[in-house]
């Protein structure tokens, strides 16, 4: 569509810059995570790392949408729909919001389901696998650089206590 190394993408919440490496990659600034319970929004008192609602510990954040994120040691093994469901529609969240669940391989690898908020299950969620490396990188359980196993394939996530970026395969789909 471009003969450009660097493109910028409008979406419906802001400008993303996308750089296409040569190896074709794709590296977009997704931009700064926000923890700000009024920016997600969350309604909840106070801000913190790790919250505990509706039966399970979990990150929140923004990442240009609100996200949860719940880490399981499988993601397989438990009704991730039915813990999903329960928090879009909780009042807590009165945008609903994004669900993650992150399986922790090691500091570098991550396995992730998200069940997207008025969608369900998607085969793959750039905001999604941000907000799960941000927030196992704030727990200290994972480095700045991690590597993402989706359903639908693999994307690579880097966070510098600043800003996130999100990199994967570029691909003609269409």
């Amino acid at each position: 569509l471009t003969n450009n190394n660097t493109i910028t993408v409008e979406t419906n919440s802001g400008n993303l810059i996308l750089t296409i490496n040569q190896d074709n990659f794709v590296r977009v600034e997704m931009g700064k995570p926000s923890f700000n319970p009024s920016d997600i929004p969350f309604n909840i008192h106070s801000q913190a790392i790790e919250y505990s609602l509706e039966g399970q510990k979990m990150g929140v954040l923004s990442i240009r949408n609100p996200h949860a994120v719940i880490i399981l040691e499988d993601i397989d093994g438990e009704d991730i729909d039915t813990i999903a469901t329960k928090l879009q529609n909780s009042d807590y969240f009165p945008e609903s919001v994004n669900v993650g669940f992150m399986q922790i391989l090691d500091r570098n690898a991550i396995n992730l389901r998200v069940i997207e908020r008025g969608v369900g299950e998607t085969l793959a969620c750039g905001s999604g696998a941000c907000a799960a490396v941000v927030h196992g990188i704030q727990l200290g359980l994972l480095e700045d650089k991690v590597e993402v196993h989706l359903k639908g394939g693999k994307a690579f996530v880097e966070y510098n206590n600043d800003m996130v970026y999100l990199s994967g395969p570029g691909e003609f789909v269409y």
